[in-house]
Parts: C-alpha cells; structure tokens; sequence
C-alpha cells in the first residue's frame, strides 16, 4: 500500500474505473438477465464488482457501462451498497469496444487514467486494483495476468499438430489501466479495428503494457458452473 500511495502522489489526475457491465448472459442461457444481474449468495454479480473498486484507495470515480434495460437498477443497486464513487451509468454499444468507448465519453474531467474492468468479474479484490493502478502510473499502462497453469496444444481438423511452449504465456484479466492520452491516441491509431482485450490498442501503438499478478480466484462469470464456482470462493472470504 505504501508504495501505490508513493506513485499517487506523483501524479495530479485522477484515476476512473470503467465498469463494463454491457454483455448479455446467452452463454449461459440466460435470454432476459444480464450476467452481472445474476444473483451470488443473495446479491447481484455487480455489487461485487462495484464494492471492489469503491474500497479499492487508487480509484476516485467510477462509470458503469450497461444495457439500457439495467440502467436504472445498476443505480439502485450502487445506492443500496454504497458506492459514492458512481459518478455515471451510462449505455452499452453493440460490441465490447464501442461500450468502452461510451464509457470513455463520460469521464470526468480530471481523469489521467482510466481502468477498464469487466462488470462481471465479482472476484476482483481491492489490492489488484491498487497494484494495477501503480504499475500503470510508473510505465503508463498495465494489466493483471497469471501464468498458464495448462498444457497448451495446437490443434488443427480435430488432431493435435504442436505442443505450445507455455514458459512465457499468461492469461490476462482485468482491471486494465492506461494512461488515458495514450489510450485515446492508442485506439485512435487502431481505427476500425475491434478488438476484445484494450491492451491491445497499446501493444499496437507502441505503447508498454506491464503485468501485474492477478488471481486464479478473478474469474469471468461466463458459464452457469461460474456461479456456484464464484459463491464459494465468496463464502470462504466471509461473505
């Protein structure tokens, strides 16, 4: 913590999440709710995530980036569990990148770095954040990550063709945090291009990306074994 309030002071702008919160949970069958309006031990997935960011000492602000038909809960539900960082909630596009786009419109002013996390990452803890946030501070844009546990295979037509060296590979997750003149240049430098990871836009434009250490506990609520995966990594937390 002392050395996330070291680079702090080093800088003068402030750092805003974007919470995109905009995806549909058809992956896991649901057809009406959003993945983050599913409920883990009682609560939405986005209280969760929400709670996080707002503990988390690094962030000052906070957008949420939604479907237009969660809007008006997402506000209920930060009002509900306290998040007085919400400074907006604003709406989803059709794909992941004009979502952050529309969240990237609705910064504040004072924004020098912007942290783009998934809404439904409900495990993501506080001190993450924090190390993300520094990093990101010190070398101008950084991401959580943790090495491949796996055996990774090529495969092509339904047969393996090479065993992919896994020494240097890592599995990114978010936050994700940019120096926000660098990342608006950065995807502006992308073009039309759509990308699925905003470090991307970084490594394109040249920019550096560092890593720091994620969790095998900060997983993505993609799939319905996801819940009760997720509820209880939260019951041994306390929760």
């Amino acid at each position: 913590m002392k050395l996330f309030t070291k680079y702090k002071k080093a800088q003068s702008k402030g750092v805003c999440a974007i919470i995109v919160a905009a995806g549909s949970g058809s992956r896991m069958g649901c057809t009406d709710t959003s993945k983050v309006m599913l409920e883990l031990l009682g609560r939405p997935v986005i209280s969760y995530t929400l709670r996080a960011f707002e503990a988390a000492e690094s962030v000052d602000s906070i957008v949420v980036v939604a479907r237009n038909e969660d809007m008006v809960l997402i506000t209920d539900i930060a009002r509900e569990f306290g998040i007085s960082k919400l400074k907006s909630v604003v709406a989803g596009g059709a794909t992941r990148s004009e979502s952050v786009e529309n969240g990237l419109a609705a910064l504040p002013s004072t924004t020098g770095y912007v942290a783009i996390a998934d809404g439904a990452r409900p495990l993501i803890t506080p001190e993450i954040i924090n190390d993300t946030v520094a990093q990101a501070i010190k070398v101008g844009g950084a991401a959580a990550a943790i090495p491949i546990r796996d055996t990774l295979k090529r495969v092509s037509d339904g047969k393996i063709t090479q065993t992919v060296d896994r020494t240097s590979l890592y599995a990114v997750q978010t936050p994700q945090v940019f120096d926000v003149i660098k990342y608006r240049a950065a995807r502006s430098i992308a073009s039309a291009k759509e990308y699925t990871d905003d470090t991307m836009y970084f490594e394109d434009a040249g920019f550096v990306v560092a890593v720091t250490e994620g969790s095998a506990s900060n997983i993505k609520i993609t799939y319905k074994e996801d819940i009760a995966l997720a509820e209880s990594i939260l019951e041994k937390r306390g929760y």
